[in-house]
Formats: structure tokens, C-alpha cells, sequence
């Protein structure tokens, strides 16, 4: 019988000033995705993602949008193991420079389209197109 494991992340997607989205590509699986984590032990999504967000690229400061937040939930195989995996997005926006850490190889702030022919998955897809059309509302920030 199969192991089972479940992991719960956080991740953002990130647009800057010039409505181009922040995308890496991730080395272990030379995937392009949205910055995430995995939520540590006694965090909330909110300090996940600012700890995430400044582990991966360096970014400490930036505005998350206050009534944004969309669930994806995929299944997969890693070693004896069949993962359970639910990531939380939320929507962000800043102007700061990218400082990659060493787990992902580049980034690209690309407009919509260059987004969506670098992103495999179709919930990173969809998931864009929810924040796209967020964007297209006021916005209001929650830090």
C-alpha cells in the first residue's frame, strides 16, 4: 500500500507596477510556477508568505490585496509517497528587485501571455486568470 502524505502551502501571485506577474522557474522540477511554501509550524498563511516571499526572492516588501485568496488542489507522486497538496494563492503587488535563492534558476516578470505559455500547470493558469480579473476591481490591501 501507497503512503500518503498531505502538505498545505501558501503562494502569491505577484504583479509589479507595470502589470507584468513574477514568475520562477523552480530547479528540482525546471517547472516555471508562482513563488510558495510550505506552511511551517505555528504560521499563518500571511507569515508563510512574507517568509517565503523573502527566502525565494529576496522581496520583503510588498502589498497583498485583502479580499483575494483562490485554492488549488492537485495530487502526485514524490519517492514511496502519493502527496495530497493544497496551495492557497493570494494576490500581491511591489516594485521590488528579484534576489532568486538557490532552489530556483531564473524569474521572469512577463506580461499575461509570456505567463501563460511558461506555466504547465493548468491551475497556475487559472489561477492567473482569477487574479487578472481581481486587478481589473479597486483594490484594497491588507498590510
Amino acid at each position: 500500500m501507497q503512503k500518503k502524505r498531505t502538505e498545505i502551502a501558501v503562494g502569491i501571485v505577484l504583479f509589479n507596477s507595470e502589470n507584468k506577474v513574477l514568475v520562477v522557474f523552480k530547479k528540482w522540477i525546471q517547472k516555471w510556477e508562482f513563488p510558495q511554501g510550505k506552511i511551517e509550524a505555528g504560521e499563518g498563511d500571511i507569515d508563510t508568505l512574507q517568509r517565503e516571499m523573502k527566502e525565494e526572492t529576496g522581496i520583503e516588501e510588498l502589498r497583498i490585496v485583502k479580499d483575494f485568496m483562490t485554492k488549488t488542489h492537485y495530487r502526485f507522486k514524490r519517492d514511496e509517497y502519493l502527496v495530497s497538496k493544497t496551495v492557497d494563492y493570494y494576490l500581491g503587488i511591489t516594485d521590488k528587485e528579484v534576489r532568486l535563492s538557490s532552489e530556483h534558476e531564473k524569474y521572469c516578470w512577463c506580461t499575461y501571455n509570456e505567463a501563460i505559455k511558461l506555466l504547465v500547470h493548468k491551475n497556475h493558469k487559472n489561477v492567473l486568470d482569477k487574479a487578472i480579473s481581481r486587478l481589473k476591481k479597486p483594490l484594497e490591501f491588507i498590510n
